[in-house]
């Protein structure tokens, strides 16, 4: 059902930009392209995978969890390629927790590693929307100002998860109340029946944490290098634009400006109910860069840079996914 929605959505966003531009005018466009970029971009696919890996690692390792190194590899693709086809990137996390537990790794403590994951995944977007609202650049500001109100939207949604699972980490009993008060407020609209296994399911889902909550405040030197990977992690996807507007021969435009524009398309839709954010984060592209590249110059870009980020991603994803699928079935054999 998933593979159906991905597919829907994704055909429904060719069809709309195909409709508004000219295939053959494209494929035109593309033939004047000095396709050797695209090559970086690829390679830039796989670094940004493989850096969340190297994230698992570290954080595994400080929090005395036992793991094979190479796996955190398979668990990055296997999070990467289900984030990509569900909505809102939230299967993802959820098939990490089943390969995990199938190399003995309890969901105690792997759900809390994944979540100091997103942490740091969704902090790095506010880091580059501090920078813009501090310094102001005029050029940025300019850009972004056809979708600044996505972008406070997702600043406003993006801070309110990640104030969320910090106190999931850092005091899971506060959530519990938290959630058993809104529960019982809810009591009233629910079935008995309903009522009391979710209040259950609650108890042992903030359980689950305690354990692991405790060791993470008392390693709070992980933060800082698993943060800074992430800003590298997520500054090697937003890279692939810049490279692909190389190809098209738009080599005048600042690099640090086109990174700081993709980390605002993200932003802005990274929590939408769509795989990927799939035609919101096109037409954001569309609308930031067509003043600046021109209707001609934003579509061939566009078509590209997603080609090679996010559905290259996904190829890519999903062959490694495939692998660690026959791994775990020749183990259970």
């Amino acid at each position: 059902m998933q593979g159906l929605f991905l597919v829907v959505v994704v055909s429904m966003t060719i069809l709309a930009v195909l409709s508004k531009y000219d295939l053959n005018e494209f494929i035109r466009e593309l033939r004047t392209a000095e396709t050797g970029w695209f090559i970086p971009g690829v390679v830039l696919v796989v670094l940004f995978i493989c850096s969340e890996s190297l994230i698992l690692h570290i954080l595994m390792k400080g929090l005395g969890v036992v793991h094979k190194g190479l796996h955190c590899i398979l668990y990055s693709f296997i999070g990467f390629f289900f984030s990509c086809i569900t909505p809102s990137a939230g299967g993802g996390q959820p098939m990490q927790v089943y390969f995990m537990r199938k190399d003995k790794i309890s969901a105690s403590k792997s759900v809390p590693i994944l979540i100091l994951v997103t942490i740091m995944y969704k902090a790095v977007l506010l880091i580059y929307a501090f920078g813009v609202l501090i310094l102001g650049p005029k050029e940025v500001l300019d850009a972004l100002s056809p979708v600044k109100w996505w972008c406070f939207l997702g600043f406003f949604m993006n801070a309110l998860v990640i104030f969320f699972y910090i106190l999931l980490i850092l005091r899971p009993d506060f959530v519990k109340s938290m959630l058993l008060r809104l529960l019982r407020m809810l009591k009233a609209f629910m079935k008995e029946n309903k009522y009391v296994p979710l209040q259950l399911k609650i108890e042992n889902w903030i359980q689950q944490y305690r354990e692991t909550s405790e060791c993470v405040k008392t390693k709070t030197g992980l933060v800082i290098p698993v943060l800074l990977i992430s800003i590298v992690q997520r500054t090697i996807l937003f890279s692939i634009t810049y490279l692909v507007l190389c190809a098209f021969g738009y080599t005048s435009l600042n690099y640090f400006v086109v990174i700081i524009l993709q980390a605002m398309i993200c932003m802005g839709t990274d929590l939408l109910p769509l795989p990927g954010g799939t035609g919101a984060s096109d037409l954001m592209f569309y609308m930031i860069y067509e003043p600046i590249l021109g209707e001609s110059g934003a579509f061939p870009v566009l078509l590209v840079s997603r080609g090679i980020a996010y559905y290259g991603q996904i190829i890519i994803s999903a062959v490694m996914t495939g692998i660690a699928a026959l791994k775990v079935k020749r183990k259970e054999r």
